[in-house]
């Protein structure tokens, strides 16, 4: 996790992103409310044993979003990969000693680097643009500005995945990632079939999802709540959780809730300003060192 130190409403990632909400209350308000939610967010993930590793932001360059370093590299039982970023402000925020923090905790593994398909203007986010089935070794990947088929193609080709590619939309705009439409637990897969307007597109997802997982349908305004946009993690101890902001285990019914808990228990956090002026909620905020 990265400890922001200029969060703020991103400009040049708003076109693309219809979660975000312009900062109407002042860029230091903003930062600060943003800060505490993410020191809360540590220590509410550590006092349930997590293994957590912050890594404090530079104040300069200023990145708006480095809150969300899931989308600039991945880790993988034999690789880290760094990603090609659509907006030039978030490509500062690859960070080469994090980079090499990783490779300490794992042992020598290859780097794979797509960073140069920004030049050809083709971009492929990280685990924003890729939802991953770790276990079937099944990428799902919904296309937009941020997600270039050509580069989930060729991620796949070479990580050895297998890809499911589909459009989705809110508010007639593409979604701008995968991960706010849809996760992936062990037994239980959450996706928002509502967002999928193909019809042979949502049938084909809706099939490969329930090869493997028991499906849980969101709705759109859930959706909007990051109800899709949470991550199954394992502690120190073997227990695993969901973790997901306050707002979208609130939009959650009490029949969705027990079956998200036949994988995890649920942990919230609060993360009203980030969802708000960021556009990103809890799985974005998590770029998981573990596989």
């Amino acid at each position: 996790m990265v400890r922001p130190a200029s969060f703020a409403f991103n400009e040049q990632t708003a076109a693309s992103n219809a979660f975000q909400k312009i900062d109407a209350i002042g860029h230091q308000a903003v930062h600060d409310l943003a800060l505490h939610e993410f020191d809360q967010a540590v220590e509410t993930l550590r006092q349930h044993e997590m293994d957590v590793v912050v890594v404090q932001d530079s104040l300069f360059p200023r990145k708006p979003d480095a809150i969300f370093p899931n989308n600039w590299f991945s880790v993988h039982e034999d690789a880290v990969v760094l990603y090609p970023m659509a907006a030039p402000n978030r490509r500062s925020e690859r960070n080469t000693a994090f980079v090499e923090e990783v490779d300490q905790r794992l042992g020598e593994v290859r780097h794979v680097d797509l960073t140069n398909y920004e030049d050809d203007n083709k971009y492929l986010e990280g685990t924003g643009s890729l939802v991953l089935d770790r276990v079937n070794r099944i990428a799902y990947a919904c296309l937009s500005q941020r997600t270039h088929e050509f580069l989930v193609t060729e991620w796949c080709n070479m990580m050895k995945y297998e890809p499911v590619l589909f459009h989705a939309e809110l508010n007639h705009q593409p979604v701008y990632h995968t991960n706010v439409v849809m996760s992936i637990g062990n037994t239980v897969a959450v996706c928002c079939l509502d967002a999928i307007g193909i019809d042979d597109e949502r049938n084909t997802l809706t099939q490969r999802l329930t090869e493997h997982h028991s499906l849980l349908t969101i709705t759109l305004e859930q959706m909007q709540r990051f109800a899709g946009n949470m991550l199954l993690v394992r502690n120190k101890t073997n227990e695993t959780f969901w973790v997901l902001s306050q707002a979208a285990l609130e939009s959650l019914d009490e029949n969705q809730i027990v079956t998200l808990e036949k994988d995890g228990r649920l942990l919230p956090l609060t993360l009203d300003t980030i969802e708000t002026f960021g556009g990103g909620s809890a799985r974005c905020m998590l770029a998981e060192t573990g596989w």
